[in-house]
């Protein structure tokens, strides 16, 4: 089962830490940590996206090397 939610809306405080797991068949898990809430309108449209850190899986392999 999937559905969405806005990060407005989980019950995280400032350095609390939610696990996104990602792409079900693949079973990704990321570690988010909320670092601080910032003021302003109450719901954004878009979230910022913060510097990554490590480098991203190969999520589909090429089939020759299989």
């Amino acid at each position: 089962c999937t559905f969405e939610v806005s990060v407005c809306d989980l019950p995280l405080l400032p350095v609390e830490t939610m696990i996104n797991h990602y792409d079900f068949g693949d079973d990704w898990r990321f570690a988010v940590t909320l670092e601080h809430i910032e003021p302003g309108p109450v719901r954004q449209k878009k979230a910022k996206r913060r510097e990554p850190a490590g480098e991203a899986p190969e999520q589909y392999p090429s089939w020759d090397d299989a």
